[in-house]
């Protein structure tokens, strides 16, 4: 959301993003945000003005709770206890999937690849089970240059597919 000034010595970020888990939060920040560019403006005199274009990005990525149910009942039959975290903490990430679950009925589900997180794999199991599913390499964020994909992670989510479907098509 780019914030253009007529006043050369206030300085204010050219862009920045807005993320909530809800639609009327986000109505209510964009109207917020015009009224604190209004009052700084105000503060400053008749001199300035602050122009605010507001671009509206990703929704909420919600769930559908059946959809959600399906998978979390698909990914307990494929991997048991320990290896199924259940749902994730809600976080801030921008997500285009949100744009369908919006429309549709879904659910967006991650298939981890940190040996080390919580959860991540079952303790009883042999170490070489773990490195040949999870690996051992330090884990990074997605999009960014240091992120390398756990190979294994890959079969574990395509094995999550077919699990899903099976169980859908019981």
């Amino acid at each position: 959301m780019p914030i253009r000034t007529r006043n050369p010595d206030l300085h204010l970020l050219p862009r920045s993003t807005v993320r909530t888990f809800t639609a009327p939060v986000k109505r209510l920040v964009r109207r917020r945000i015009a009224e604190v560019a209004a009052g700084v403006a105000a503060s400053h005199g008749s001199r300035c003005s602050i122009d605010v274009t507001y671009a509206d990005g990703y929704p909420a990525c919600v769930n559908d709770p059946g959809c959600a149910a399906a998978v979390v009942e698909a990914g307990e039959r494929l991997l048991g206890g320990p290896r199924l975290c259940g749902a994730p903490t809600p976080n801030m990430a921008g997500e285009d999937f949100a744009v369908l679950l919006a429309r549709v009925k879904g659910a967006f589900f991650f298939v981890g690849s940190n040996p080390h997180a919580r959860l991540a794999v079952d303790p009883g199991a042999p170490v070489e089970e773990a490195e040949r599913e999870h690996g051992e390499r330090r884990v990074v964020a997605h999009h960014t240059p240091e992120f390398d994909i756990h190979e294994g992670s890959i079969a574990v989510g395509c094995a999550m597919w077919v699990a899903l479907a099976e169980h859908r098509l019981k």
